[in-house]
């Protein structure tokens, strides 16, 4: 058996066709093209699942839930049932989900949560998402919108989020707000990047640096409390700096009823690629799930 595992982001469209023992046959990018009229992104996204193979199962990751329609990283499909649209033009079983779920699915299958079967997937990037893993099943919740890791409240003294929260994990943590809260604190960096900030010896950038790190402390030892995972994995583009060694002892700082002591933080073996992996194992395990009943 193979399935279609497509990653729909803001600026890039990737399709894999893998097989049964999750080996990738093939793989195509496209640029979304996200100014494009809806007919057309659509359009186009057909086209990569049509290339990769015909009247095959397809798995989405795509930012947002489900119950909202569409991606908010691409406007021209919110509002929209795309999962059915997608069904009606390729004939074809689609299965939507997701990125962050997608992202755990796909480490804890594949990558750097292999053999646990209890764990939190992150995403540190320009926003922070994420998946539980509960009993090696990914937790979806009633509507699909599960570990909306980047939206619980961490300090609210913070600013306000898009969402209209204040002081949530992503206003406080994410790369775009590491940046600002730089900024605003008067750092001299010319062109300020969290590697930047975080490799600087600039004093500004130390009490940013350090602030950020008890913030995600923060988070992560609520993740512990709430779901007692045996690893936290994270991606996202500060998962790519050094930061693993600071966090593992940061959570110690916050003792979670024990808990801390046995949990690991770990950096994704996936990288960039997790969310399609993901979406193709999604695929795999809503068509057998369907077939079944």
């Amino acid at each position: 058996m193979k399935c279609i595992g497509l990653d729909i982001g803001g600026t890039k469209i990737e399709g894999v066709l893998i097989d049964d023992k999750f080996r990738v046959l093939e793989r195509i990018r496209r640029p979304t093209e996200p100014r494009k009229s809806r007919a057309e992104i659509i359009a186009n996204i057909a086209s990569v699942c049509r290339s990769l193979g015909r009247s095959l199962p397809v798995g989405v990751a795509m930012a947002g839930f489900k119950q909202n329609y569409g991606a908010p990283n691409v406007p021209n499909l919110i509002g929209i049932d795309l999962a059915s649209v997608l069904r009606k033009k390729l004939g074809s079983p689609v299965f939507i989900e997701n990125d962050g779920h997608c992202f755990a699915l796909a480490e804890h299958r594949l990558g750097a949560g292999k053999g646990s079967k209890n764990m939190v997937g992150v995403t540190l990037g320009t926003g922070i998402g994420g998946g539980v893993i509960i009993d090696n099943r990914l937790c979806k919740g009633r509507d699909g919108a599960a570990a909306h890791i980047g939206h619980m409240i961490i300090d609210p003294s913070g600013i306000r989020c898009r969402c209209g929260q204040k002081g949530d994990f992503e206003s406080w943590c994410a790369g775009p707000h590491i940046v600002r809260r730089y900024i605003k604190a008067g750092g001299r960096i010319k062109k300020p990047t969290p590697p930047a900030i975080f490799s600087s010896k600039e004093p500004v950038a130390k009490k940013i640096v350090e602030e950020t790190y008890v913030k995600l402390g923060i988070g992560f030892s609520n993740l512990i409390n709430l779901f007692n995972p045996e690893l936290i994995v994270v991606g996202g583009g500060l998962s790519k700096m050094p930061i693993y060694s600071r966090l593992n002892r940061e959570i110690m700082r916050y003792p979670s009823v024990g808990l801390s002591r046995k949990v690991r933080i770990l950096k994704n073996r996936l990288g960039d690629s997790a969310g399609v992996y993901g979406a193709a194992l999604l695929a795999f395990q809503e068509y057998a799930s369907s077939s079944s009943k």
